[in-house]
């Protein structure tokens, strides 16, 4: 069912979850995210990365620090978050379950 959910969005496993981070922290660090998901940093790059080649978030350097980069939801982004939440297929259950499982098991990624 979040497969097919997850198509429809025209996600790939394990972005959606990286997605989630945003939709509930919009603005946050890329090493922020790294840490919330208990992932690799190079593999957290190259799903940001194939993210914003889809228009779905973009990357900018912080003002307060250029070493910074902080990560934003676009419009496309956010719009990800409303067909998701109409296919009732991220609950805040889910997706800590979710997060909790990718985490255990990056391969998916």
């Amino acid at each position: 069912m979040i497969g097919g959910a997850l198509r429809e969005l025209g996600l790939a496993p394990g972005q959606e979850l990286l997605l989630m981070q945003l939709w509930d922290r919009d603005g946050c660090s890329q090493s922020d995210l790294v840490d919330r998901l208990g992932l690799d940093p190079s593999t957290v790059t190259k799903m940001l990365q194939r993210l914003e080649r889809d228009g779905r978030v973009c990357r900018s350097r912080s003002g307060d620090d250029g070493r910074v980069t902080i990560v934003s939801l676009t419009e496309a982004g956010r719009g990800c978050a409303a067909k998701s939440r109409g296919s009732g297929a991220t609950s805040s259950g889910d997706r800590q379950v979710a997060v909790r499982r990718r985490a255990a098991d990056p391969a998916h990624l």
